[in-house]
């Protein structure tokens, strides 16, 4: 019964945080009435859940600090875009996401279990890194259209002179795929979900995580990079 409300509230939330992004991302503030719905709603259950005191609410305050951060990080990565800043960025937007790791070691009662709880962590985070790269790749004319920061542009921009191509981002767009730039990012992307593997290798091999970011892999990365290098031969 407590995993079932623990997973509405998950439900709850993680909508909430796609309204969230709208509102941040495409300045949609209309959305944020129904983000503050959302949340509400997950409070609510997870404080049925929680008592006022348990740590929990503590994690719950250090995730809230690490979103805020990362959109305050973000805002500045064109002035320092470092691939440290960056992964920094990745793994602190995808804070909430750790609230589920968080909330299961919470209600689990075991200390044994701090080693498997630091190793979902870590693997989160190179999990969420890898996707930010995916995501980057994929919304390359978005994002620059909209002046986001976007690793696939940087990594563009170091290597081609955008203004030979009057800023078009149709070409610039095809240039990145013609020019091996994609194929090494989303290499690079598949090496985050590998070390995401890697780090979670002690725990049983049924683990609905592991299955997680192996269907993510299959889905998304693989066919389209074997595509890339096929058209570069």
């Amino acid at each position: 019964m407590t995993i079932d409300l623990l997973s509405k509230a998950g439900f709850y939330f993680y909508q909430s945080i796609l309204q969230l992004d709208a509102v941040i991302d495409n300045q949609e503030n209309h959305r944020i009435f129904n983000v503050l719905d959302l949340q509400e709603n997950a409070i609510k259950i997870l404080s049925t859940i929680y008592e006022d005191g348990n740590n929990f609410w503590n994690l719950w305050e250090t995730r809230k600090r690490e979103f805020r951060k990362a959109i305050s990080l973000e805002k500045n990565l064109w002035n320092n875009p470092s691939e440290e800043n960056y992964n920094k960025v990745a793994d602190m937007k995808s804070a909430f996401g750790k609230v589920a790791i968080d909330s299961l070691f919470i209600f689990s009662e075991n200390s044994n279990n701090s080693e498997i709880y630091n190793l979902l962590l870590e693997s989160h985070k190179y999990f969420s890194i890898g996707f930010q790269l995916y995501d980057d790749i994929i919304d390359f004319t978005e994002d620059f259209n909209k002046k986001q920061f976007n690793w696939a542009v940087y990594e563009l921009s170091k290597t081609l002179d955008f203004s030979k191509y009057k800023y078009d981002v149709n070409i610039l767009n095809k240039l990145f795929y013609i020019d091996g730039t994609s194929v090494i990012l989303f290499e690079k992307s598949i090496y985050y979900l590998e070390k995401a593997k890697k780090v979670i290798e002690k725990l049983p091999p049924d683990s609905l995580w592991l299955d997680t970011i192996c269907d993510f892999e299959k889905q998304f990365f693989k066919p389209r990079i074997q595509l890339m290098v096929m058209s570069k031969q």
